[in-house]
């Protein structure tokens, strides 16, 4: 029975309780008000407002203009900066694809000429110049078979054209570009080093005729194999993947 019967009064005292503490605030609030508008500082700050000039609300609007129209043009800005740097990841992953093609190929070389190259029935290397492309002919002197493998050249035409770009809007990218480059360089150096080693006249005796008999071939050989590491974190940088496809054209 008493607890039915406090189950029936303690919502009535529990509102008589809030609406006690409702008044309570709101006396409160009110003096709180009256007493700030009766201060001194609200007094000054009504005064400075009744004081002010239309010109005073136009600086104020002109300084609020310039600043709104200066954060605009920045976030325009960095947004076509980044579509910049897009693009040029899109066209640097393309080129890099075209010089795997090459390092790849160099590689394949080197590695046919390694083989059995201290044997006296050694494959015979030639260098071949077919409607203006360079390629590399191996030939096996006891079977006689034998293929050729162009030689291809090492593109720079999108570093060249972006180089200044990437270095202005992604250090980042720009720092790792120049690793993979300076690399690429380098395999560039060995691909005209093995055409013209393999053009050499047989009279020229201070220069071997057969590029393994120089120390060429395993030198070329660590320099290409040396070169992919470079090459694949630059890839990855532009296109999030690791480079592992090449690209003919």
């Amino acid at each position: 029975m008493n607890l039915k019967l406090l189950k029936d009064v303690l919502p009535i005292i529990l509102g008589v309780v809030f609406g006690v503490l409702s008044i309570a605030f709101g006396y409160l609030l009110v003096m709180f008000c009256s007493k700030l508008i009766s201060s001194a500082g609200f007094s000054w700050l009504g005064k400075k407002v009744e004081e002010a000039k239309v010109f005073d609300f136009a600086i104020l609007v002109a300084l609020l203009t310039f600043f709104g129209k200066e954060f605009l043009d920045s976030r325009r800005k960095k947004k076509e900066q980044g579509r910049r740097v897009k693009a040029c990841k899109v066209l640097l992953a393309e080129e890099l694809r075209l010089n795997y093609y090459a390092q790849k190929t160099l590689s394949r070389i080197f590695s046919e000429a390694s083989k059995n190259q201290d044997s006296e029935d050694r494959p015979k290397l030639e260098y071949k110049l077919i409607r203006g492309m360079d390629f590399f002919s191996y030939t096996d002197s006891q079977a006689g078979s034998g293929a050729m493998t162009p030689i291809p050249k090492v593109s720079f035409k999108y570093y060249d054209r972006f180089v200044d770009t990437v270095a202005e809007l992604d250090a980042r990218l720009f720092e790792s570009m120049q690793l993979a480059y300076v690399e690429m360089r380098e395999i560039e150096h060995v691909r005209v080093s093995l055409v013209n080693f393999m053009q050499v006249e047989e009279e020229e005796a201070y220069i071997p005729k057969d590029i393994r008999d120089n120390g060429f071939v395993d030198y070329a050989s660590d320099v290409v194999s040396d070169a992919y590491g470079p090459m694949n974190d630059f890839y990855f940088m532009c296109s999030g993947k690791a480079l592992t496809q090449s690209q003919l054209r």
